[in-house]
């Protein structure tokens, strides 16, 4: 460890400035900053979500704050427009911060479509509401043997997706009334999510996937065809056309960003 220039003592050359606070840019200052920014939101009546370490949840006899945090910046909601102000005013008072303002499930998957590895591509995206509120590209970590056995993985990690994304809107408060639907283009990978038995086209397939058969068999979840035509994630796993491109933005709601 050193001194930096110009903060060398000539008398005590051998020694260092001792820190008393975590400065930016140090690889302890995030964890202080979340922990002093923890302490200030559970002052202030907040909760941290089990599901989510970074969102904090603060429930009154009718209403309802949430505070989501993404390393320095933080993303406020709540049922009254008014304890929103307020909590921004007090956050802005507390640290130097400033209001930026608002901010401006389907899968699918590809088959060998990495000419290198011959890994396939998985897409989700999640919709509420009508709108979409997660999404997800991800190349999968081994070769699929089989167009079903790349969109039954795709199937599975968007189960687990969904199953994280129920346990957050049940700790909110909200009431699920009828099991989450998956839509799949894919009419194999949905057998094989409804069927328990082991064949020679899916035993092969790690076990750690087929816990989507118990959330089918118990009735949690529900897995449905829809064509190909309609499949919106078929943007997060191949180049489309512009026409195409527009058609699917279109229906969960995506639109242009306008700048002011």
């Amino acid at each position: 460890m050193e001194q930096p220039p110009g903060f060398i003592d000539s008398s005590r050359p051998g020694y260092v400035c001792h820190l008393t606070k975590a400065l930016y840019g140090l690889k302890q200052a995030p964890r202080a900053w979340f922990q002093r920014l923890h302490s200030f939101l559970v002052s202030e009546g907040f909760q941290s979500s089990a599901s989510d370490s970074s969102l904090f949840i603060c429930r009154g006899s009718n209403s309802l704050l949430v505070v989501l945090v993404y390393v320095d910046d933080l993303v406020i909601t709540g049922s009254h427009t008014e304890l929103v102000s307020a909590l921004i005013d007090s956050i802005c008072t507390k640290f130097a911060s400033r209001d930026l303002g608002p901010i401006g499930f389907f899968l699918d998957a590809d088959w060998a479509g990495d000419p290198t590895t011959r890994r396939s591509i998985s897409g989700t995206c999640v919709l509420f509401g009508g709108n979409i509120v997660s999404w997800s590209a991800k190349k999968q970590p081994t070769v699929a043997r089989s167009s079903a056995e790349s969109e039954y993985r795709s199937l599975a990690n968007a189960t687990a997706d969904m199953s994280w994304f129920c346990s957050l809107l049940r700790e909110l408060g909200m009431v699920i009334p009828s099991p989450p639907l998956i839509l799949c283009d894919n009419q194999s990978a949905i057998q094989m999510s409804r069927n328990t038995t082991s064949t020679s086209r899916s035993r092969h397939i790690d076990i750690d996937y087929h816990f989507i058969r118990d959330l089918v068999a118990r009735g949690a979840l529900s897995v449905t065809y829809v064509p190909s035509s309609d499949q919106l994630a078929d943007v997060f796993t191949k180049p489309l056309s512009k026409d195409r491109l527009r058609e699917i933005s279109n229906k969960p709601g995506v639109c242009p960003l306008r700048l002011p």
